[in-house]
């Protein structure tokens, strides 16, 4: 099957591959000799629940083609177990990655699948020691755990959170490093974060010397009034989907980042790409 059936009318997000990745992606899979931006992000990059996301209203104002690396609940760990995705900026005109939540990689305390970064794996000694009335093999998501950890003991999971701040930003800057080309962070804010696990911004400024530049990008109080309304998910998916970017905030993403990138993309490139 090539869509998600979530109500009558599904979304067919034209799943695709790249390089020797066995990972699918958002399509569709754009001409890679063409000019192109690449994305790299979690679940807004990957456009969950919208027509539109904005990768590609981003590229297509540019008059590019998108790569969108996005996947959902994913964390920097996905893009550096598998290289042949860090390859492709090197001939990007420019790469945007999207500063994700700090739960999704594996540290000292817990490991994540490598691919799929939203499932826990294993808990490590060091975490069985602090949470010793916690059984772990009850949990196969890190959503699920760290609101269980922080339910049983908030300043236990304080300890928690010091490790995993750390660890994302060992990570990203490793991220970085492999990426060739202008690049770019997305730093989307206004979002549910509950429990404090979205990078500070004295973690994303400590990224700042090694990118060409950060997009700060609030979601827009219109955006936020327009909730699910030109989303489309089935009804048991409504709570899901309003807790992630309506399709106005990707419109209005997709214009800032366009203004941000121009820049960076020769006015020679800027021609509309064959659909």
């Amino acid at each position: 099957m090539t869509c998600d059936h979530i109500g009558r009318r599904p979304i067919n997000y034209m799943p695709c591959r790249y390089g020797t990745s066995q990972i699918s992606f958002r399509g569709p899979k754009p001409d890679l000799r063409a000019p192109y931006v690449l994305f790299m992000g979690g679940t807004e990059t990957y456009g969950k629940f919208v027509i539109s996301p904005y990768p590609n209203q981003t590229a297509r104002q540019l008059g590019l083609s998108a790569v969108n690396l996005g996947v959902c609940n994913t964390g920097p760990d996905l893009y550096l177990n598998e290289p042949t995705l860090t390859a492709f900026s090197r001939n990007a005109k420019a790469t945007v990655v999207q500063l994700t939540s700090i739960q999704n990689l594996t540290n000292r305390y817990f490991s994540v699948h490598p691919r799929r970064n939203d499932r826990f794996v294993q808990a490590a000694e060091l975490l069985r020691t602090i949470y010793r009335d916690v059984e772990f093999s009850e949990f196969h998501f890190t959503g699920h755990l760290m609101h269980h950890l922080h339910h049983i003991d908030p300043k236990r999971f304080d300890i928690l959170k010091v490790e995993l701040q750390q660890a994302w930003c060992a990570r990203m800057k490793a991220l970085i490093l492999t990426l060739s080309g202008p690049v770019v962070l997305l730093n989307l804010t206004g979002l549910p974060d509950a429990l404090g696990l979205l990078p500070t911004d004295q973690m994303i400024q400590d990224l700042r010397p090694l990118v060409h530049d950060i997009l700060d990008a609030p979601v827009s109080p219109a955006a936020r009034d327009e909730g699910t309304d030109r989303m489309i998910h089935a009804p048991l998916e409504k709570a899901a989907a309003e807790q992630l970017l309506s399709q106005r905030g990707h419109d209005e993403l997709a214009e800032a980042l366009a203004t941000k990138l121009r820049p960076f993309v020769p006015q020679s490139d800027q021609s509309i790409p064959a659909e």
